[in-house]
């Protein structure tokens, strides 16, 4: 039986023809379908990517500079919301918007509050006091790019050892702008 094995003739496979013209066809429509499925699906996924990477800026630049406008107005010693005040030697800063950019405004020099991370980003900016006897300041922030991507976060931010009669500001009323002093070492 072995060697009934061994010596099984193996026919030899060898043809002088090549592909036909429907074999090629087929074999080409098959590529086709396989490389505009291929193309769709790539184009999908860069587009996801792209989408999702511009999201993630915006939401990470609305965070850090809510954080930053915390960070800089939870020690003031004096607070105004809107309007500039009459009486501006109490205040030393102010954070407000311009040209879609969150500035603060320190010592005679404006700063972009987020360093130029937020190129190509609209950035929106609210205050608002939140009741006459409370030291609490309601803080939003937003960003989008082209009207896309929108994002926004608030918070109400507990103003540390401030005294209601330097709290300005109409209750309720929102304001792109808020001016505030705190001392250097504070």
């Amino acid at each position: 039986m072995i060697k009934g094995l061994i010596g099984l003739k193996l026919k030899n496979v060898t043809s002088n023809n090549g592909l036909t013209m429907i074999e090629l066809l087929i074999a080409l429509a098959i590529l086709l379908i396989v490389l505009s499925v291929s193309y769709s699906f790539y184009f999908y996924f860069t587009r996801s990517f792209d989408f999702a990477a511009r999201q993630s800026n915006v939401q990470q630049n609305v965070r850090l500079a809510k954080t930053i406008i915390e960070k800089e107005i939870r020690h003031a010693s004096y607070i105004k919301i809107g309007d500039a005040p009459e009486d501006s030697n109490k205040y030393n800063q102010k954070i407000y918007i311009a040209d879609n950019k969150i500035i603060h405004y320190v010592d005679g020099k404006n700063k972009d509050i987020l360093d130029g991370l937020s190129n190509g980003i609209n950035m929106r900016l609210s205050f608002k006091k939140i009741s006459d006897n409370s030291p609490f300041l309601w803080i939003k922030v937003e960003g989008d790019i082209n009207g896309d991507q929108e994002y926004s976060i608030s918070s109400e931010l507990l103003i540390l050892g401030i005294e209601n009669e330097n709290f300005l500001g109409n209750v309720g009323k929102e304001s792109q702008e808020i001016y505030f002093y705190h001392s250097p070492d504070s």
